[in-house]
């Protein structure tokens, strides 16, 4: 079961995938027995894992008929219960102090009981005239709970050995999915959430999902309506910005740019424009916060950057976007000395244009 991508549903039959991201548990100890080290989820992600999925769906009376809407039968509400899971589970892992509230003694001996391993065992054989019973019931107690298969074995010379396999090494099963062994299969139709808002607390599942579908009703149509909308935004940012150059405009005065023509498929996919500042000296690009791709738009622009020298680059500008074209006025660099006097920028100085696209 993915508690991370799932289908976000707006109606009951209309829905959009998701893939959320989320903190992947790792086990870094050198210790060859995970049993017998400390179950520290404050600095061991894999502990923490396994106690952020305990709370956010055992303590909380979620279980896999809720997650695969074998109880509701409500499409909108397990797509809720999901995403509440994922969003409990990653704020305990990126904050594990907020599982002592919820954590008890008797709930880390369960997680330790139950926590999923892999054992390595290692044939091993003994010269012994003893027989088997006596020589494992001489060995120390924590000895013996390390042995298995012994029996006692014969050499066609006569000669005899003791025939053992020996535990070398117990580790985590599944460092990156141990954690759903705490999901339990089934439950008795109630669910307490109790991390931050008390959703489903004394009251029958039923009753909620009725609450929660009437509620939904409200606004279903108008999710509906942009729905496409919702897709194209959950992809904004995964494909890299097009830079469109700036090049003097014929005929205008210096300080007057403009692109080239957009391109007729960059046109339908932008959503976005942003500027970005960089040149001589200039430690980090500075970049202007984003402007709507439409028709007409414009705006006004200060952008501040640091150079090596501590000196501040300050760029102003004013653009519109018209008949396929970003136009830019008016441009000026200034550098700020430490003492505020105020001068033409002369070093070399890039003002870029970039497009966000879907």
């Amino acid at each position: 079961m993915d508690l991370h991508t799932f289908k976000i549903y707006v109606s009951e039959t209309e829905y959009f995938p998701v893939n959320l991201e989320y903190t992947t548990p790792q086990y870094t100890e050198t210790g060859k027995f995970v049993d017998a080290i400390p179950l520290d989820y404050h600095k061991n992600s894999y502990f923490r894992s396994l106690a952020a999925c305990y709370v956010s769906t055992f303590k909380s009376g979620i279980s896999e008929d809720h997650l695969n809407n074998s109880i509701s039968h409500s499409q909108l509400v397990t797509s809720t219960v999901k995403f509440h899971v994922h969003y409990q589970m990653e704020k305990f892992m990126k904050n594990p102090k907020l599982l002592d509230h919820y954590l008890t003694e008797d709930d880390l001996v369960t997680i330790r009981k139950h926590t999923p391993v892999r054992e390595t065992w290692e044939r091993r054989t003994l010269s012994s005239h003893a027989n088997v019973g006596t020589w494992y019931c001489g060995l120390p107690v924590d000895v013996r709970r390390k042995i298995r298969r012994q029996h006692y074995v014969r050499t066609p010379y006569g000669g005899t050995y003791i025939e053992y396999e020996y535990l070398t090494g117990r580790f985590p099963k599944d460092v990156a999915n141990d954690y759903k062994i705490f999901i339990p299969k089934t439950s008795r139709n109630k669910v307490s959430i109790r991390m931050g808002y008390d959703y489903f607390e004394n009251n029958d599942l039923e009753e909620k999902v009725t609450s929660l579908e009437k509620a939904q009703q409200g606004n279903t149509a108008e999710i509906v309506k942009n729905v496409n909308g919702i897709i194209e935004l959950n992809e904004l940012g995964r494909n890299p910005p097009v830079q469109y150059d700036l090049t003097q405009l014929p005929g205008y005065p210096p300080g007057f740019f403009g692109t080239g023509t957009i391109s007729t498929a960059n046109q339908k996919k932008t959503k976005f424009i942003i500027f970005k500042v960089g040149g001589f000296e200039i430690n980090f690009e500075s970049q202007s916060s984003p402007y709507g791709f439409y028709e007409g738009n414009s705006g006004n622009i200060v952008l501040f950057s640091m150079t090596s020298r501590s000196v501040i680059v300050r760029t102003s500008f004013s653009f519109t976007y018209a008949r396929g074209r970003i136009s830019i006025f008016s441009l000026e660099f200034k550098n700020i000395s430490s003492t505020g006097n105020v001068s033409n920028r002369n070093e070399a100085t890039v003002l870029k244009c970039l497009l966000i696209t879907t």
